[in-house]
């Protein structure tokens, strides 16, 4: 049996003396885990021994650990839940939850992790997934344990390789991994966190779907507490809503809008501002040579709207690798030469009605004309009527305008007129004030035990709120009225503390988005900008009974606590 104390504890490779790993670096000695982090060394399940957390998500934590009895290298993933449960490992490994109400929710979650885990366990012979060994219960929460893949991520090997790769060799590393994801989809689990940095290429070539801890089984609609899941670029709109509805389709959009980042070199523009005006860039407009059906397939897959896209990766599958495609048959499309904003909705990627076309949408300037027959004559003959007109119109404008001219110096020219003064709408009032999260507490209650008025200026709760739960939990602030009231945007600080150096030490956010009757804003936050109003200007004036702030994403500093303060709205 190996002596694991000869293992090092960051790669499971042997060590033969004390210090860094020659291997890695990792140096047992001067590692400190995060306090709710499992310490090095830790044996759970009584043949599991755990290594040093290799990531951690809002679902839960992965360590790379050794199985004693096999002798094999694995990854073992803790249901860890951020802003549901707590630890600190120098008093127990048994993790607690924050309240009563928790509960509930947290046993739900922690019996899905288990059960999409048994469900995942039958894709082992899958080669595009990562195959699950293991899974049992201890410490108050569960462990999935899976195989370990050595090699590294697509977004490693993007920034290895110039940022980008071309399509061809893309497509054919998401062909074997796209086959895979077909099935685990037939067993109603989808994925919902595709990314470049969830998707291995191993030391053998094999491309594998990482972390399943953002999944949900779609057939019951899952746990709204725990649904929340984000990656800006690669997340589709339906997934910022807490009641968008999520299938396939989700996945469709992430594993597209991946492609779309490993060729292109950038990542997608984020769906959300994609909705009232769609700047998405084609490839070929950015100098990627790829075939032009492909491009279209893929477009569609990314639309922005749920419907617009393939309902199925197995209907993407069937597009994109077509035996039928011919690229040679597509005539040679010059890039567009004109400014994003004035090419047709088409040309944007909006793929709400273009025609059809070998069962995939086609932008029109692509279509030949399928009528036969030479149409010069025709172009000819509108071209002479148009110019004949032309020609009318002209000679009647002089007709006219010389007599138009003679009458207006015959008339005596009246005096001017004030301009009329503009009506300046009334400055918007709301009168109600809520703050939350998904949790459901309301923080503006008289027991708001998770408000600091301490952290506020003037310490009141109609100008700050913060939360001292995590980001995933999305914190939420609305404004709301009686009447519709007229609101161009919002300015407000981000966390208005009494020191800069509370300020500088909190958890800042980085991104909100602010929702109203007919739209939303999505705003990224300046975090330095200590005691200063931030402005979030709607892309147009709104009448609207409500503004709802809600946190994207924060800056990770010293304290969790999450502050929004003195918002104004104008």
């Amino acid at each position: 049996m190996k002596d694991v104390n000869k293992l090092c504890l960051g790669c499971m490779r042997d060590k033969s003396e004390n210090g860094p790993c020659p291997h890695c670096g990792f140096d047992a000695n001067a590692y400190e885990a995060p306090m709710h982090h499992l310490k090095p060394g830790t044996i759970l399940n009584g043949k599991y021994w755990v290594g040093k957390a290799i990531g951690e998500g809002g679902f839960g934590i992965t360590y790379i650990g050794w199985d004693l009895n096999l002798e094999i290298k694995v990854a073992i993933k803790e249901y860890f839940p951020n802003g549901f449960v707590s630890r600190d490992v120098s008093n127990t490994d048994t993790v607690t939850i924050f309240s009563g109400n928790d509960r509930d929710n947290y046993e739900k979650g922690r019996t899905k992790f288990i059960e999409e885990a048994k469900s995942l366990a039958k894709f082992d012979n899958l080669p595009g997934i990562v195959s699950v060994k293991d899974f049992f219960l201890e410490n108050g929460t569960a462990y999935i344990v899976m195989e370990f893949v050595e090699g590294e991520t697509l977004k490693e090997f993007l920034k290895r390789n110039g940022g980008r790769t071309n399509p061809d060799n893309i497509f054919t590393m998401m062909q074997p991994l796209m086959k895979s994801l077909i099935e685990v989809h037939k067993k109603g689990i989808i994925h919902r966190d595709i990314s470049p940095d969830n998707i291995m290429i191993t030391s053998d070539s094999q491309v594998k779907l990482l972390d399943f801890g953002a999944a949900r089984d779609v057939s019951n609609g899952g746990n709204k507490s725990l649904s929340i899941q984000l990656k800006p670029g690669y997340a589709p709109e339906e997934q910022y809503r807490s009641h968008g509805n999520q299938g396939p389709w989700t996945d469709v959009y992430a594993l597209c809008a991946t492609i779309y980042r490993a060729i292109t070199g950038v990542p997608p523009v984020e769906s959300l501002e994609r909705i009232q005006n769609d700047t998405l860039a084609r490839p070929s407009q950015m100098g990627v040579n790829i075939d032009p059906i492909r491009e279209n397939v893929l477009l569609q897959g990314m639309a922005v709207f749920a419907q617009d896209r393939f309902q199925s990766i197995e209907a993407l599958y069937n597009a994109l690798y077509s035996a039928n495609m011919q690229p040679q048959s597509m005539p040679n499309i010059a890039p567009d030469p004109r400014p994003v904003n004035d090419r047709p909705m088409y040309n944007q990627g909006n793929y709400a009605n273009p025609p059809q076309h070998m069962g995939y949408n086609n932008p029109p300037y692509q279509m030949n004309n399928q009528r036969g027959g030479d149409n010069n004559g025709l172009k000819i003959a509108l071209i002479i009527a148009v110019s004949v007109i032309a020609l009318i119109v002209v000679v009647l404008g002089v007709v006219f305008g010389s007599k138009m001219l003679r009458k207006a110096s015959a008339t005596p020219t009246p005096a001017p007129t004030a301009a009329p003064t503009a009506t300046v709408p009334p400055a918007p009032v709301f009168t109600h004030l809520s703050a939350s999260s998904t949790r459901g507490t309301d923080y503006t209650s008289g027991s708001a035990v998770n408000y600091y008025p301490e952290y506020a200026v003037d310490g009141d709760f109609t100008t700050a709120w913060s939360s001292d739960r995590n980001i995933e939990l999305t914190p939420t602030l609305t404004l709301s009225a009686d009447t519709k009231q007229h609101v161009s945007g919002i300015k407000m600080s981000n966390g208005y503390f009494k020191s800069e150096a509370t300020y500088t030490r909190n958890r800042r956010i980085t991104k909100v988005i602010v929702e109203y009757e007919g739209g939303s804003k999505v705003q990224d936050f300046d975090i330095n900008m200590y005691r200063v109003m931030q402005d979030v200007k709607f892309d147009a004036p709104a009448d609207t009974t409500y503004v709802r702030i809600r946190v994207l994403d924060s800056y990770y500093g010293d304290w969790k606590d999450i502050a929004i303060s003195e918002v104004e709205v104008y």
